[in-house]
């Protein structure tokens, strides 16, 4: 099974550097688990066709992918206990 986690925002989105220490915090939580995370930047031209394909309409916006399937998609702030309850329903049941 392969499990992805990308989280879109931006450079000036206040809500997206307060949850960064949030992310750091979850990644260390789930580090021996095979997930791939994927940083995205909604203002880059390059990610533009990622931005529409899971629909982002605010940031940060986490995506949840489970075998390149989405799962669950959370939007604003998270914090590392909330991100890791996320986590183990889609990944471990």
């Amino acid at each position: 099974m392969s499990k992805t986690i990308i989280k879109f925002g931006a450079e000036w989105c206040g809500p997206c550097k307060a949850i960064k220490p949030q992310m750091d915090k979850f990644k260390e939580l789930i580090q021996k688990s095979d997930t791939i995370f994927v940083d995205v930047d909604v203002d880059s031209l390059e990610t533009m066709d990622m931005t529409t394909k899971y629909k982002v309409r605010s940031i940060p916006y986490i995506v949840f992918l489970k075998d390149e399937i989405v799962e669950k998609t959370l939007s604003g702030m998270k914090t590392a206990d909330e991100l890791y309850k996320t986590f183990k329903e889609i990944y471990e049941n």
